[in-house]
């Protein structure tokens, strides 16, 4: 039903935890349609604040990761942790635009879904479906983690 994934990553450890499970999802939906498609485009941080402990103790590993080409690649940009955001989406309230529903959050969405845009548009699908996956891959960031703590 799609072509592309993304996947959005709450930093805290709950959300975490749910991430091998979401990327063997995918996985699993690759290997029944048979195709290359339902990529995963790009992990987006969200309600995110860069200066709460769980972020500092558990990103740079994820990134890393990411960045190695052993998760899927970070956005760049990410969505902050502001109330705007978890009230733009209610269903009785009335917005003439999107940056009324998003106040001051605009830019930062803004920025997000420019950047989705611009990786579905350059996106090369792969010849070959990859063999690792990244709920394994995931797991292991994950058991590292732990294991510094």
């Amino acid at each position: 039903m799609s072509d592309f994934v993304l996947v959005p990553v709450k930093p805290d450890q709950i959300s975490l935890e749910a991430l091998p499970d979401s990327f063997d999802l995918v996985q699993y939906a690759q290997s029944i349609n048979g195709q290359e498609r339902r990529s995963i485009v790009g992990i987006v941080r969200n309600m995110t604040y860069r200066r709460t402990q769980q972020y500092r103790a558990k990103f740079p590993t994820i990134a890393n990761a990411s960045a190695s080409g052993e998760l899927p690649p970070m956005f760049d940009n990410f969505l902050a942790n502001h109330p705007a955001l978890s009230t733009a989406t209610y269903g009785t309230q009335e917005f003439g635009t999107l940056k009324q529903r998003f106040t001051t959050d605009y830019d930062s969405v803004r920025k997000v879904a420019l950047e989705l845009e611009q990786r579905c548009n350059a996106y090369q699908f792969p010849a070959k479906q990859r063999r690792s996956s990244y709920g394994q891959v995931f797991r292991r960031v994950l058991d590292a983690l732990a294991a510094n703590c």
